[in-house]
């Protein structure tokens, strides 16, 4: 049946034409190749497992763990069961120690008293034995990460790394651990040990060619007829003034098929560019 996704990630729809996605009446980029890089080691024997997403705010981490969960759901993915926290609503969570952390990412209700429920010793390999039961690979994804402190990081990183390596030798190909932490920092999550190392990916804004499929999409949604020469134009000047910050690509993609794509050289003026950001 492909993935469940719990914890609070979103589902989507997407507006015919346009190489986006659609939430309410907001309209977001997708980050295709990011996502199918991960995809790609999440799914082969020998690729990474664990991620370090990692962006100045505005640049889209949050939106990269929705279509990576999106994503992973599909059958052609391999069937992940999927797990999301996001700190910056979860304050319960972020203020306790790394096991609340690692119990909120694997749906373990916290204990009502201390007791064997409160020792890390115990609730590590119940985890790892509940996903090899599951014969499921189960991708967890963390997002605001940069809120937790160092020292909580480097333990949470020692406990997922246990579950992780208790996994492993269990020896069942079906069961495996991955993990995706989107932060605004590197802080604390970099490092040999313990294993598996994160492998960092950072999030830039978008490319012109990145902007000139928006604008191609955009136009065939428009049934409007622009060449290569106009769009690849249009792609610059949306680059330049944007600089490539998603939400500002989005509002001004938006205001272009508003505007029915007439005289998009507008954007140039600042005093005009200030009023379609506003």
């Amino acid at each position: 049946l492909g993935s469940r996704i719990i914890s609070g990630v979103r589902t989507t729809s997407t507006r015919p034409g346009l190489p986006g996605h659609v939430q309410g009446d907001q309209w977001f980029l997708d980050r295709d190749e990011e996502v199918e890089r991960v995809l790609y080691n999440l799914s082969s024997p020998a690729g990474s497992r664990f991620w370090l997403v990692t962006s100045p705010p505005g640049l889209g981490k949050s939106r990269f763990l929705e279509q990576l969960a999106a994503k992973v759901g599909e059958s052609a993915a391999g069937g992940w069961f999927t797990t999301a926290v996001d700190l910056r609503q979860d304050a319960a969570t972020r203020q306790h120690d790394a096991l609340a952390v690692v119990r909120k990412l694997f749906g373990i209700e916290p204990p009502l008293s201390p007791g064997p429920d409160d020792d890390p010793d115990a609730v590590l390999p119940s985890i790892a034995q509940m996903i090899i039961r599951k014969g499921q690979p189960w991708l967890c994804l963390l997002d605001s990460a940069e809120l937790l402190p160092q020292g909580v990081i480097a333990q949470l990183r020692q406990y997922l790394s246990k579950i992780y390596r208790l996994i492993q030798d269990a020896g069942n190909p079906d069961a495996r651990l991955a993990l995706v932490v989107a932060s605004g920092r590197d802080d604390g999550w970099k490092g040999l040990w313990p294993s598996p190392q994160p492998t960092i990916l950072a999030l830039d804004g978008f490319s012109s060619g990145a902007i000139q499929n928006a604008l191609e999409g955009l136009a065939n949604g428009m049934q409007a007829v622009h060449s290569l020469h106009e769009l690849r134009r249009a792609a610059t000047l949306v680059q330049q003034v944007s600089e490539g910050v998603p939400g500002l690509v989005e509002q001004i993609l938006e205001w272009i098929e508003a505007e029915e794509w007439v005289a998009i050289e507008r954007l140039n003026s600042t005093q005009f560019f200030e009023q379609v950001v506003r």
